[in-house]
């Protein structure tokens, strides 16, 4: 069986529960999220992920 899936932010951007619920009623199940483009309140990945602390030289 094949799965069909959808960008997000083709929905707009809007609280998850706003934006999930429009692309359930379209009928989609599966999403492809990039946070800051579709998620309210995130401007940024950093604000969602803790990025590794560059190694120093010696």
């Amino acid at each position: 069986m094949i799965t069909i899936g959808v960008r997000a932010h083709d929905f707009g951007k809007a609280t998850p529960d706003e934006l999930f619920a429009r692309i359930a009623d379209s009928g989609f199940e599966c999403i492809q999220l990039a946070l800051p483009k579709a998620i309210a309140g995130i401007e940024s990945f950093d604000q969602v992920c803790k990025r590794p602390e560059p190694k120093r030289q010696r």
